[in-house]
């Protein structure tokens, strides 16, 4: 039982079985661009956007910033 629970902290999580919002919320800002443009290509362009905006309410003040620059960077339709 000890050797399974170490493995399970050793092991990556697997992508496909986290919601957008829960990898977004454990990303570091810093890193969230190049997050946001890899779900992009693995996930709907709807479910993207909406974890942005659920993230973005949630966000302290001195996030909103840099978090409205990826959402205007990777989010906003291009029509």
């Amino acid at each position: 039982m000890k050797i399974f629970e170490q493995v399970r902290r050793i092991a990556p999580v697997v992508e496909a079985d986290l919601p957008v919002i829960g990898i977004l919320r454990r990303t570091p800002l810093e890193r969230l661009d190049k997050t946001v443009a890899a779900l992009r290509r693995r996930r709907s362009r709807t479910e993207v956007r909406q974890a942005m905006l659920d993230l973005i309410a949630a966000a302290p003040l001195e996030h909103l910033g840099a978090l409205r620059a990826v959402f205007m960077t990777h989010c906003v339709d291009e029509d």
